[in-house]
């Protein structure tokens, strides 16, 4: 931003390698509002700052923004590259839109402008695959590029296709073991999207973590500490939230420190947890409440009479404010104590 300041308001064509230097900076940072004054401010907007701009939109999430700028692209005769393709995929990825991915794919194999590696749009390709779970399409992009000699693999295609497996633990791992005969070093990715697979396996992904602290020691814990305590938490374990504290303790990580909130992945695994044992202590108290507050103990009191602007609980059911909360619950006297919950009875 301090070099765009340099730049005078009245530009011309000279002005183009400089704005663009400024574009692919602000791009990359994902300033989005910085990087749409500079765009806005080319002489002439050509296929590179088209291409930086797409990219971005893409990496941001930015749909609505992604396919006006496409638009306008057209609008303004600004021809396509191989990378405004890419980035294309790039948003079908984002969007899971596997089969416009693949369909851009085909376009390129027949394509002669080699501004970018066709490796590239198949890991886009298979990505977005992946992520739609669409196995079989991914496995065919790999064996693709695997039975061409012209291409070369990459660990990042092997990884795509882990993440493709979904929860099949064992296939992830037979996809693992050939990433591995292939002359490749798994990563921290390649172990982080081997643990996924386990998320309903928690010793099974406790082991998959202690491997790859084994053979990856210098790797950064941190996002597979957020796998680890988001599958805890999603499978209501409390020894397995327990578990990953511990570790991180052990590894001098507290829940609270700058270096655990700093991890934007763990961050909101810490989150989710508090959020968690949040609701857990409402519904303890709300639990308390009911049994102080039910009809059939001595101490109850009566339930709050419906306000005229809501209808009468149906027939056998009743409900009080939460102390802690301050929010209204619900039993059905016939079974107070597995009936109780906060959403009003219809």
């Amino acid at each position: 931003m301090e070099v765009y300041r340099q730049v005078p308001m009245e530009v011309d064509e000279s002005w183009q390698p400089v704005l663009r230097s400024v574009l692919n900076c602000l791009c990359k940072a994902l300033r989005y509002k910085e990087a749409t004054m500079v765009f806005e401010r080319f002489p002439q907007r050509d296929t590179l700052a088209y291409n930086m701009f797409l990219q971005m939109l893409s990496r941001m999430r930015y749909t609505y923004q992604f396919d006006k700028a496409l638009q306008r692209m057209e609008a303004e005769n600004v021809p396509q590259s191989s990378v405004t393709v890419s980035a294309i995929m790039s948003n079908c990825k984002e969007n899971n839109d596997w089969a416009q991915a693949l369909q851009l794919l085909e376009s390129l194999k027949s394509a002669t402008d080699t501004e970018a590696s066709i490796e590239v749009p198949y890991l886009l390709a298979m990505t977005a695959c992946a992520r739609a779970r669409q196995r079989d399409k991914a496995n065919e992009l790999l064996q693709e590029i695997r039975s061409d000699p012209e291409l070369r693999t990459k660990s990042s295609h092997y990884n795509a296709l882990i993440v493709a497996c979904g929860q099949d633990a064992d296939g992830a791992k037979a996809v693992f073991e050939q990433l591995k005969a292939d002359g490749f070093e798994p990563g921290g990715a390649d172990w982080r999207a081997l643990m996924m697979t386990h998320r309903e396996d928690q010793q099974g992904q406790r082991g998959v973590y202690e491997e790859m602290r084994k053979q990856c020691p210098y790797e950064p814990p941190e996002e597979a500490w957020a796998i680890l305590l988001r599958s805890a938490v999603v499978n209501d374990s409390s020894e397995g939230v327990n578990w990953v504290i511990e570790e991180m303790t052990r590894n001098g990580c507290e829940v609270t420190s700058d270096r655990a909130q700093s991890c934007p992945s763990l961050r909101r695994a810490i989150a989710e947890m508090q959020g968690r044992q949040q609701s857990e202590k409402d519904l303890g108290a709300l639990q308390g409440n009911q049994t102080r507050d039910s009809p059939t103990s001595a101490t109850s009191t009566p339930a709050a009479p419906a306000s005229d602007s809501e209808d009468a609980l149906p027939s056998g059911w009743s409900s009080t404010v939460c102390s802690a909360t301050g929010k209204p619950y619900y039993w059905n006297l016939s079974d107070p104590n597995n009936t109780v919950t906060w959403e009003r009875p219809k």
